[in-house]
């Protein structure tokens, strides 16, 4: 088994939506840490040994009973209506045909499974309607979890049903949404260690749901007490009557199995007129250049508010020591690196860097963003040192490591496989990856700003590797330089195209250049105006329409321009950093506390929230 045996610590895969809230107030079991993924992306790491459990869908339990085995009774069901899992349709359920297409949601292969079955319930499977990868020009979409909470797509779909409604009506069954599973080979003492941790839900799920209802309410935007009626619609203590449900779900499932599964893999390409229906580039690039900006930023937010309707804006407390200076790529724009034999050049050994890291973790920091540069004499076996020498010193810290460009380095200078790298790293209890490096991934642009540094498709293929293993990444954009409004577009379009693939990009950051003291200031004297930040930031929530977040930040701009992005589509105000070396170096040097953040945050008219580097809400402050 990969990863999740070899590792100091054991990991269990952990769903961010609401309806887990409740087993998420219990904490973390000892010996364990968490990693927040989707539905199907909990599968995929079950599957593949980074993760020891799980809360598995019910429809993925047949593929994976001769690797998992149940952690006791523990799961979610429901009987009747539970509210997040929804089908929005055009036209009444009955009359939807083969000549009809349904969006259909990549995140729980138990909601897809059960809208066949009930589909299937009505008409022959040549009757069914088409499954599309997209939402635009379907003509039913499925919608589940959160986002089935807080987005109405009534206005464009008239119908709604609830699936577990419908199922109950027909069947008169609950329906088992998950199973806590556990991988067979896991030691005796771990799978002691999970039940005891979910045994507390016999006595307490009830206090657990009042405890967690305020948080995942303000979160969503939605009212506690529906909060409340909706956690309470859910049994997260399987009973008797439940294994049965989940027990005829399968039964029936199995039985039309390899007809769904032609229906449903690989879904059907979307049509031309379907991607025509999304922001295109010319319309983007149109918006970024001509729209008045006012309208823009109106246009955006209201896309934001779609997405996250309860009025939060998030920020984190992070560091961001670089652990060397020395670097190969000599990019014109960096005022921060130094050659090997410079005077002021320096390499941190993990005693020094923990040492550092500790000082800002004092300091409150919860997270570590660590990076450095392409420097020969940093191996793979030293990243790890750096990871080994940071978790002992402040062991509750999340550290966010390095960048695709340096994951490159290694792996060429050692002769390793990316995926070999990443590996390594998720070996080493690391799930989540920044995106730094992108700057604009357009290659006439790198050629010019950073010709030794990867190439723009290298840093897409490390990405896509990433997401495909499991981790959370960001995606990065350094702009106001030598590109041209139309490349910006195009690297966002890349970047769309991408996570349409793999869903792995947790957020999106930009920052404009600081010419200060770098090569390339000869050439740009003079920084872009803030009034195109906010502009970016607004079409960037438009282009980006499959990023969960936007973020705008008091720090890379100004604390006025960061706050106006607040209204232009950007959900997250970035970090408090206790420590940044890189723009210090072009002149560009900005401190801010956690009172005058949450005072920025609410003079644009949102509520403050201090989140972890999931984008997991920790603590919501009053408006």
């Amino acid at each position: 088994m990969k990863g999740a045996m070899t590792s100091q610590l054991a990991y269990l895969a952990m769903i961010p939506y609401a309806n887990m809230a409740p087993v998420r107030a219990l904490g973390c079991p000892a010996g364990f840490a968490m990693l927040y993924l989707t539905p199907s992306l909990s599968v995929a790491a079950l599957r593949e040994g980074r993760v020891v459990a799980a809360a598995l869908p019910t429809g993925a339990l047949p593929a994976l009973q001769e690797l998992v085995e149940p952690l006791g009774q523990y799961g979610v069901a429901a009987s009747g209506s539970v509210g997040s899992v929804l089908l929005y349709t055009r036209l009444p359920l009955a009359q939807l045909t083969a000549a009809h297409r349904v969006y259909l949601t990549g995140q729980s292969a138990t909601s897809v499974l059960l809208l066949y079955l009930l589909l299937r319930e009505d008409r022959p499977a040549a009757a069914l309607p088409a499954p599309t990868a997209t939402r635009h020009h379907a003509d039913a979409i499925l919608v589940i979890g959160d986002e089935a909470l807080t987005v109405d797509e009534s206005v464009e779909f008239p119908c709604r049903y609830d699936l577990a409604t419908l199922w109950h009506a027909r069947f008169q069954k609950p329906l088992v949404f998950c199973r806590w599973v556990v991988r067979r080979e896991a030691p005796v003492a771990q799978k002691a260690a999970l039940l005891n941790w979910l045994g507390a839900l016999d006595a307490h799920d009830g206090a657990l749901v009042e405890q967690c209802a305020g948080v995942e309410a303000q979160r969503l935007g939605v009212a506690r007490a529906a909060m409340v009626t909706y956690l309470q619609g859910m049994r997260r203590v399987l009973t008797p009557d439940d294994l049965d449900g989940q027990a005829f779900f399968l039964q029936k499932a199995t039985a039309v199995l390899d007809e769904y599964r032609a229906w449903r893999e690989p879904p059907r390409a979307p049509t031309a007129p379907a991607q025509a229906e999304r922001l295109d580039p010319a319309a983007a690039l149109h918006l970024l250049q001509t729209a008045p900006l006012g309208e823009l930023m109106a246009r955006a937010h209201a896309a934001r508010l779609r997405r996250h309707p309860g009025g939060l804006v998030s920020f984190v407390l992070d560091t961001n020591p670089n652990y060397t200076n020395i670097c190969q790529t000599r990019c014109t724009f960096c005022a921060f690196h130094r050659d090997e034999q410079a005077p002021d050049a320096y390499l941190l050994t993990a005693a020094e860097l923990a040492d550092r890291v500790r000082q800002a973790a004092d300091q409150g920091a919860t997270t570590v963003l660590l990076q450095g540069g392409a420097h020969a004499g940093v191996t793979l076996a030293r990243l790890v040192a750096y990871l080994r020498a940071i978790r002992a010193a402040c062991p509750g810290l999340h550290i966010h490591p390095f960048s695709p460009m340096e994951l490159d380095t290694v792996a060429r200078l050692e002769g390793l496989t990316i995926e070999f790298v990443l590996r390594t790293l998720w070996d080493e209890g690391v799930h989540t990856i920044p995106g730094g490096g992108a700057e604009i991934l357009v290659e006439r642009v790198r050629q010019v700003v950073s010709p030794t540094k990867c190439s723009a498709s290298r840093w897409l293929e490390i990405m896509e590797t990433a997401h495909r293993l499991g981790f959370r990444t960001t995606a990065t954009m350094m702009y106001g330089h030598l590109e041209t409004e139309a490349e910006i577009i195009e690297h966002l379009c890349r970047l769309r195209e991408l996570q349409d693939r793999t869903g792995g990009f947790a957020s999106f950051i930009a920052w404009s250049f600081k010419p200060g003291r770098s090569p390339l200031s000869r050439m740009v004297p003079h920084p872009a105006h803030p009034a195109l930040y906010v502009r970016l930031i607004a079409v960037a929530r438009l282009v980006l329409d499959n990023f969960p977040h936007i973020q705008s930040s008091w720090f890379s701009e100004s604390e006025n321009a960061g706050s106006l992005g607040l209204l232009a589509g950007a959900d997250d105000f970035g970090g408090i950093l206790v420590e940044e070396n890189v723009l210090k170096t072009t002149g560009h040097a900005r401190r801010i506390t956690v009172p005058q953040v949450k005072a920025q945050i609410r003079a644009a008219g949102f509520v403050p929230a201090r989140r972890d580097s999931d984008y997991r809400i920790l603590e919501v402050f009053d408006p």
